[in-house]
């Protein structure tokens, strides 16, 4: 008997084991005796001395079925190079392969280019001159944070063979060690000896410039070169190598992505639309003959129901793989999007269900008829007015007005109109008005508010003659200076100063100017809503002061008439005028609070305007146009025009340091471009040609062309403008439920107060109640204490205070 030991290179798994084993078992003829182990890549095999297979043709057998083989020399650096394998757990990604290589190849003994890692499989194949503790492998992977151990047998299946085997065959022709690799089989594989040509492929899943450079990472080592291109919108990737394309589409799978050849993407984009990574290579794939006598439909839809990008892609791609649909756009922040359809091939209901059978919402939007009118109002006092303004307006235009938004914050109300009032001969111009009229007759101030080209509200400014704050600011320091002025005067009074009558005098001198001019507002409003039987936080404010104004009076009168000459409350109990006492202190504290509380909403008020006009402060006021030579494509001078006169399609010139007028495309040049208002990032992005801007956004890079792509009202700045605004008009739950309990408050407490009088003075007049506490004051005056106490302690400071306190914090 021969025994001869092989050391065989290149095997993954047990069919692997099978292959060599068949091969070795045919070479050596009958009644050898083969045994071939996985780990460490061994064969032995004895035959017979009457054999005529020699060792070479042993090896030449094993090397034909695709393996290295070369006589075992006990591990001698001579026997050839030498193939660990380990499984590794926990990488997700390319960057989980790369840090797993890294620390495969730092090992001694192992060097740079010896370690490849298959993402698919979890196996790292390490090769060695020299046989290497697989322990110290598994050791390197560990410290990375992943879990290892030796490969066995069961770790791989015959579909994961060609993934791992492909990748050490395209690195093989660069060399191992300096030396040129020459079998026959990689050069096969490789197509090694062939002219390179362009190499075309479409990959799955990309979503960002990391994803974009490890397949080019990965396609740069299969394909033994650099120039490789890859297309992050399309998931366009090329090559210009000799390399099969079967061992790309390997090397791009091994990343984590799916590779197609181009002419076959279709395949993957049908098999799983709701994932596909890529819309415009998705829709380039709708290159369908188009009707030039058939004019294409828009319908907006409002979407519910989407959290992420992820959302915008399945329902993009959804509709833009369902016939007759020839575009599709979703705005994740709008909740909108807009569909191109074909109406002989596909219906708006069906496209809505497309929508709903991906498990999301989906409303058409009959932009056409309805219109939105806005509305400036000045006025609203308390929580209570927002939503009467809203009933009022659907009360008297049931037929007109499908909805109203009543924002205290912004003082704006936006009426959403129908189109049932237009088909009666009644316009736009003519409900504006009426509404007009009818909130003016409700004492608000009010004037429309128009919106340019771009979305920007115009006319609001010009119909406040004086912002509130700045009335509001003024009211609060002549009620405030005046009052504490009251409070020393009643703190530091002394007998020697005269009598305690001529205090009294003084108190009413500094509290009528409060009640008068501060007060005073607070009056007019009560009265404009007491014509209409209602009552709001006005209301109560002009009660409780004005009655404890008009008792004060009355009490300062009785006692100059009793007693003028007392000198302090000791003489003016003896004088008989104990029990009238005037509180002019009391409603002039009431007013400034309240006036406090106004003052501090309209501070957050305008500040929230201010942020909604530096948002529209973002976009450049003028645009500068250029025209292109349709011959020579060169562009002309340029022509300065308002951005909002901008239209889909012109191109206009941004140079460094301008801000982008609108969104866009650019079309020549290339630059850097700051979207930190957008994304918060602070590096510049770089922008070449056929990339998108975001108009608002500012050039920190070279002159480019950029080509409008979206109308001024429908770009990314008109819509985040009017996210802003719509939140700031619409209301929480529980803020509706605060307003339904505010309408009610106010008629509440003014029953209370007329219960407490009543109450009190049925009491008195029955004798109930000691002599003794009526005595004094009689029973009107006695019951009416009681009342005033109820208005003042019911008067709403924490809906007039705390909540804009809690507004400005």
């Amino acid at each position: 008997m021969v025994r001869v030991s092989l050391s065989i290179d290149g095997m993954t798994c047990e069919h692997c084991v099978k292959t060599a084993t068949n091969a070795l078992v045919t070479a050596a003829g009958d009644g050898a005796k083969v045994k071939v182990r996985l780990d460490p890549g061994m064969a032995q095999v004895e035959t017979s001395s009457a054999s005529s297979a020699s060792v070479q043709d042993l090896i030449d057998a094993v090397e034909t079925v695709g393996f290295d083989a070369a006589v075992f020399d006990g591990g001698s650096a001579g026997g050839g190079p030498h193939t660990t394998r380990i499984k590794i757990e926990g990488m997700t990604c390319g960057h989980c392969t790369s840090t797993c290589t890294k620390a495969l190849e730092g090992v001694s003994g192992v060097g740079v280019g010896r370690a490849a890692v298959d993402l698919a499989s979890g196996i790292a194949t390490v090769t060695t001159d020299a046989p290497i503790d697989a322990q110290e492998l598994v050791d390197a992977v560990d410290i990375c944070g992943f879990d290892a151990r030796v490969a066995e047998g069961g770790d791989l299946n015959e579909g994961d063979i060609a993934s791992i085997e492909m990748a050490p065959l395209a690195s093989s022709t660069r060399g191992v060690g300096g030396e040129e690799d020459t079998d026959t089989e990689k050069t096969a594989l490789l197509g090694g000896g062939k002219t390179p040509s362009l190499v075309t492929l479409y990959v799955h899943g990309m979503h960002c410039s990391t994803c974009q450079s490890w397949v080019a990472s990965a396609m740069s080592n299969a394909a033994a070169t650099d120039d490789v291109k890859i297309d992050l919108q399309t998931g366009k990737a090329t090559a210009m190598t000799s390399v099969k394309p079967e061992v790309l589409m390997t090397a791009v799978q091994r990343t984590g992505y799916e590779a197609r050849l181009w002419e076959d993407r279709a395949d993957l984009i049908a098999s799983n639309p709701a994932t596909a990574g890529h819309a415009n290579a998705s829709s380039a794939l709708k290159s369908r003959p188009s009707a030039a006598d058939e004019e294409l439909e828009s319908l907006s839809l409002q979407l519910s129901g989407m959290s992420c990008g992820s959302c915008v892609r399945h329902i993009e791609d959804a509709l833009r793989t369902r016939d007759g649909v020839e575009a599709a756009a979703v705005q994740l922040m709008g909740q909108k999007g807009k569909v191109a359809f074909r109406p002989s091939i596909v219906t708006p209901e069906q496209v809505i269900q497309t929508v709903v059978d991906k498990g999301y919402g989906a409303v058409a939007i009959d932009e056409k008829n309805k219109t939105t009118l806005i509305l400036h109002i000045e006025g609203m006092v308390c929580p209570s007015c927002p939503p009467r303004i809203e009933r009022a307006l659907l009360k008297a235009f049931p037929a007109a007005i499908d909805s109203v938004s009543v924002s205290a914050v912004t003082n704006r109300a936006n009426v959403v109109c129908n189109a049932r009032h237009r088909s009666r001969g009644y316009e736009d111009e003519q409900l504006m008005n009426d509404m007009l009229e009818l909130l003016r007759s409700m004492d608000y101030a009010v004037e429309p508010v128009h919106e340019d080209k771009s979305g920007n509200a115009e006319g609001s400014a010009s119909s406040a003659p004086e912002p509130e704050e700045v009335v509001w600011r003024r009211l609060f320091w002549t009620s405030a200076v005046l009052t504490v002025v009251l409070l020393l005067l009643d703190a530091t009074w002394s007998p020697a100063l005269g009598p305690l009558v001529v205090r009294y005098w003084l108190d009413a001198f500094l509290a009528t100017p409060v009640q008068v001019i501060v007060g005073g507002r607070f009056i007019r409003s009560a009265l404009g809503f007491a014509r209409r039987c209602s009552a709001n936080m006005s209301t109560l404010v002009a009660l409780s002061s004005t009655i404890a104004y008009m008792y004060s009076c009355y009490a300062l009168l009785y006692a100059t008439a009793v007693g003028g000459e007392a000198s302090d409350m000791s003489d003016m109990d003896k004088s008989g005028s104990m029990g009238l006492v005037p509180m002019f202190d009391m409603p002039g504290m009431l007013l400034t609070f309240i006036v406090l509380g106004k003052w501090l909403e309209a501070i957050a008020k305008d500040r929230t305007t201010a942020a909604i006009t530096a948002l529209k402060d973002l976009q450049p006021p003028t645009a500068f146009v250029v025209t292109q030579d349709p011959e020579t494509g060169t562009f002309g001078d340029d022509e300065a025009v308002p951005c909002e006169d901008l239209e889909v399609g012109d191109l206009v010139r941004v140079r460094p340091g301008e801000v982008v007028p609108g969104d866009g495309e650019v079309v020549f040049g290339s630059t850097t471009i700051d979207e930190s208002m957008i994304t918060g990032e602070s590096m510049p992005v770089y922008k070449g040609e056929g990339d998108t801007v975001i108009g608002g956004t500012m050039n920190s890079g070279g002159s480019v062309v950029v080509k409008v792509t979206t109308s001024q009202s429908e770009s990314m700045l008109a819509h985040i403008i009017q996210l802003v605004e719509d939140a700031q008009c619409s209301k929480a739950p529980i803020q509706a439920y605060a307003d339904v309990v505010a309408a009610y408050f106010t008629p509440i407490v003014l029953i209370l107060s007329f219960a407490t009088f009543a109450g009190w003075y049925a009491l008195a007049l029955s004798g109930a109640l000691p002599a003794s506490y009526t005595e004094q004051d009689g029973p009107f005056l006695f019951s009416l204490l009681f009342a005033i106490a109820v208005l003042v302690v019911a008067c709403p400071c924490a809906l007039g205070l705390a909540t804009p306190t809690a507004v400005m914090v």
